[in-house]
């Protein structure tokens, strides 16, 4: 589901993962469902 998401956004999230979390709040709580689905 997030797929469609991730491809741009979680390149962000991997060079500042901090930084996007908190630029945007909407990615702080899909964070735990990309970032493991990706890993794994």
């Amino acid at each position: 589901m997030e797929i469609g998401f991730t491809p741009c956004k979680h390149r962000s999230l991997i060079a500042a993962p901090k930084q996007t979390q908190r630029q945007d709040p909407a990615v702080e709580t899909m964070l735990p469902n990309p970032i493991p689905m990706f890993t794994g």
